[in-house]
């Protein structure tokens, strides 16, 4: 890697004719790995979690207790391996699945995954819900877009390549403040403004031409960020049990590597995958970027060669035998080779980091955490991302009439293909930088304690909850106080599993977070997900003025001989999260809400947003208010409706209220003026409100004069859709079609060479004159290339035998076209629209222009 860098510094100051000598050179290649080495070089950076922990020395009895109960655990399971940080993380889960606790839990595979039984068309059937994680390698703060959609990428094809149907992302990122004046960003740094679009954009728009949906998107925020940002992706994925094949390696196997180019290939890898008959062939699966290919090497029989170049040729994919396998002596490369003394400090006063103020006005505090970064809307930043690609998405981002509302939570249907099914996937997550800045215990632990909470809040049961860890720390060097700070988080992480009963299988990270002596904040990010049906999920808003609203509150320890002084109590934090569950699920509480980052004030404030109601506090401490209160559970319910209260504090906090205000006392601050706050803060980095001064808009309607009776009382109309490289809305649209009563054939352009396209619009052709409807399905035909949007297609449909059929359909057979999305763009580009035929376009004709 200095070579590189070394070659490239020379590359560029060098004189022009210097250049023109050196042009083989394989800039491309090396760029990337280069800035991010040179980002890193000075930093002492490392992965960290496979460094030997040779001996831990500690200032605070609560850390050296938890210490103390993971080498208990090591020594029941009769672990022989080194200590170190991933093991801390990971220990939990293998002790819960041997004492039967996590019976559903499978970590045979790269990627966590749970057996699950998903109902489809009334059946159940045994299924592996895949879930895995990824975060920036350093790339985004040179080329954010890239950096943010290569992330992406990793976490994509981790849980692919475990021949599953990934479709449902979450994206948590971590910024300083992204109002700053450019002025101030760090030398050799992009601006944070910059960072945080790019990313977004770049992030968005893989997943996009991914065709999965982002169900939610949010960011944390903190000075810290500014030297090294935090992007971080938690996949979901799916599979029937019986088309993975986990089976080893035979010496006469053949490696087959299908060569994917971007989220375009991606989305046909998806497709191939998909194919029961592909993924049962499939015994092995992994990324190939390692051995030079972009795509995937796959493991199969050797007699089934040839069945499989012909599947992935019917995707428009290519591939190339890399070779067969042989029984070799086998290395241990991953062996550790780092050893460190850790010595980590004492947790700090984490709860004085909450936003209870110093001014005790109930109206400024309010104001404040309208305002706040940490606090304020996201709906510009949401806004970016598609959240409803695949048609699976069960709990949009915003509640209410108003949709202003955030959900906690994100929820998506199993992917059932053609058949029916009311089960779906939640997933959350959970992280307080400044509280892990504080104590990076007790920020791991309530960490855990958040995710697992806004999964009940909106209507999941504490029953098969799973986790899944993603860390960033400072890079620590031999600095055996830095090195305490990823300690302190394991073992925070690692207590709380083993009181919840909860495992995480996987956790990953880096600790490479150091700039010109500027820190990230310690993260332990938690990402929990469970099972539940469509009909139990709930919304956080507001329901009824009139309603009473109570809040459930765990017990808190009082020392450091359980879990840690100020955290909840396991028991008490379980009985409130069981009550709030049977009472959602019962229908006695209409909506559900977990205080965060802004703790009672917060919660109470987006709740209020998403139907207009307003709220009355009853007489309760500032400090309660406004301080953290991870665990607890706010519900509105009934005026009449009583709780037991046994092993929790449960107190009546106020009442829902038709005037637009939140009053406490004499105090009162309207809505509006919050709602103000609330989403004008990062307005100027993330757009919500558009600055157009359109008129009305007419209503268009058109009334039939008479109805002529069909003949044939009922009739199933052939619906013929092209899949063009980029296109990734296929399956959405022929389900539909189905469901409304017409048969659906998809049919897979091929563009590999002249011949596979001069083939495709022959098939095309032949399709085409048995059908009744041409639809022209959603995506981002070549990845909009060149220069705009649906150019593939339009050349496609200008052939002369594929325009002839076409208008054949319209002409002749009074048949019916439809486009999505670019699938419309080429309408207006080939004259179909508005002109009903197709024409060659010139520049007054009428086009899709990009909102202002």
């Amino acid at each position: 890697m200095p070579a590189d860098r070394d070659a490239i510094m020379n590359y560029v100051i060098n004189p022009a004719e210097v250049r023109e000598a050196s042009l083989e050179m394989p800039e491309t290649l090396v760029e990337e790995p280069v800035a991010e080495e040179i980002i890193r070089s000075a930093e002492g950076a490392c992965s960290g979690f496979d460094t030997v922990i040779d001996s831990a020395t500690f200032e605070d009895p609560m850390l050296e207790k938890a210490y103390k109960d993971y080498l208990k655990v090591r020594k029941s399971l009769g672990q022989n391996t080194p200590v170190t940080l991933g093991d801390i993380a990971r220990i939990a889960a293998r002790y819960l699945k041997r004492e039967g606790r996590l019976e559903k839990l499978d970590t045979s595979g790269a990627n966590c995954s749970v057996m699950i039984n998903v109902e489809i068309n009334g059946e159940n059937e045994p299924w592996l819900l895949f879930f895995g994680s990824s975060a920036d390698n350093g790339l985004t703060e040179v080329r954010p877009a890239a950096g943010a959609a290569a992330c992406l990428e990793e976490g994509l094809r981790g849980v692919l390549f475990e021949r599953a149907h990934p479709y449902a992302v979450m994206r948590l990122s971590g910024a300083d403040d992204p109002l700053q004046h450019a002025a101030d960003t760090l030398p050799g740094r992009l601006p944070q403004r910059k960072l945080a679009v790019g990313t977004a954009e770049g992030s968005s728009g893989y997943a996009s031409l991914a065709g999965i949906a982002t169900g939610m998107a949010d960011e944390v925020y903190h000075p810290g960020f500014a030297a090294k940002r935090l992007e971080s992706y938690a996949v979901l994925a799916a599979a029937p049990s019986v088309n993975i094949r986990k089976e080893e390696i035979e010496p006469d196997d053949t490696v087959m590597v299908v060569l994917g180019r971007g989220a375009a290939g991606y989305h046909k890898m998806q497709r191939l995958l998909g194919d029961a008959m592909v993924s049962r062939m499939v015994k092995k699966c992994c990324d190939a970027a390692p051995y030079g290919y972009d795509g995937m090497a796959c493991v199969i029989d050797a007699e089934n060669e040839k069945l499989f170049r012909l599947l992935v040729s019917g995707e428009d994919l290519q591939c190339v035998k890399a070779g067969g396998t042989a029984e070799q002596p086998r290395e241990d490369t991953e062996a550790p080779d780092r050893h460190v003394d850790i010595a980590p400090e004492k947790p700090g006063d984490w709860k004085a980091t909450s936003m209870y103020g110093s001014d005790r006005s109930f109206t400024a505090g309010m104001r404040k955490i309208a305002a706040d970064l940490n606090t304020c809307s996201r709906r510009g930043l949401v806004e970016r991302f598609d959240t409803t690609a695949g048609a699976g998405t069960v709990l949009m981002p915003f509640g209410g009439a108003n949709q202003i509302t955030p959900a906690q939570a994100m929820a998506s249907k199993i992917p059932a293909g053609r058949g029916k099914t009311s089960d779906c996937s939640v997933m959350s997550w959970g992280y307080n930088p400044f509280i892990s800045e504080a104590s990076p215990y007790h920020g791991a632990y309530l960490a855990v304690v958040e995710s697992v909470s806004k999964l009940i809040a909106s209507g999941a049961s504490f029953k098969d909850i799973y986790l899944c860890l993603q860390s960033s720390f400072a890079a620590p060097g031999d600095d055996g106080i830095r090195w305490g700070r990823p300690l302190a988080a394991m073992l925070g992480a690692f207590k709380a599993q083993m009181d919840l009963g909860l495992g995480a299988a996987d956790c990953k990270g880096s600790m490479d977070g150091t700039y010109e002596g500027i820190n990230v904040p310690p993260a332990l990010i938690s990402f929990a997900v469970t099972m539940a049906k469509t009909g139990d999920i709930r919304t956080p808003e507001f329901k009824e003025a009139g309603h009473k609203v109570v809040l459930l509150k765990p017990r808190e320890e009082t020392d450091d001989s359980g879990s840690g002084k100020g955290l909840p109590n396991n028991e008490s934090l379980m009985k409130v999260w069981e009550k709030a569950a049977g009472l959602l699920a019962s229908g006695e509480a209409f909506a559900a809400y977990t205080p965060g980052i802004g703790g009672i004030a917060e919660a109470i404030m987006k709740m209020t947003y998403g139907n207009g109601i307003g709220f009355g506090f009853e007489a309760m401490d500032l400090e309660e208010i406004f301080s953290y209160s991870y665990g607890s559970m706010i519900l509105e319910v009934e005026e009449d409706l009583e709780i037991d209260g046994r092993n929790m504090d449960v107190e009546i906090i106020g009442h829902t209220a038709k005037e637009r205000t939140v009053t406490y006392g004499a105090e009162k601050v309207s809505l509006a003026e919050l709602l103000t706050l609330y989403e004008g803060r990062l307005e100027g980095v993330y757009p919500a409100v558009t600055g157009g001064k359109g008129g009305p808009v007419s209503n268009i309607e058109y009334r039939a004069r008479s109805w002529h009776t069909p003949v044939f009382k009922r009739a199933e109309p052939k619906v013929l859709i092209p899949v063009f490289p980029g296109t990734n809305c296929e399956e959405d649209t022929a389900r539909a079609i189905r469901e409304a009563g017409a048969s659906a054939e998809i049919m897979i352009i091929k563009d590999q060479s002249a011949d596979d396209l001069k083939r495709s619009a022959e098939a095309f052709a032949s399709a085409m004159r048995g059908s009744q409807i041409l639809m022209i399905p959603g995506g981002n035909s070549a990845c909009g290339e060149p220069d705009g949007s649906a150019k593939l297609i339009t050349a496609f449909f200008r052939q002369d035998e594929v325009a002839e059929v076409t208008m054949d359909l319209l002409e002749k057979k009074d048949g019916l076209i439809c486009g999505i999305c670019d699938g419309f763009q080429a309408l207006i580009k080939l004259g179909l629209v508005p002109y009903g035929k197709i024409t060659e376009t010139g520049i007054e004709s009428p086009t899709l222009a990009m909102n202002s």
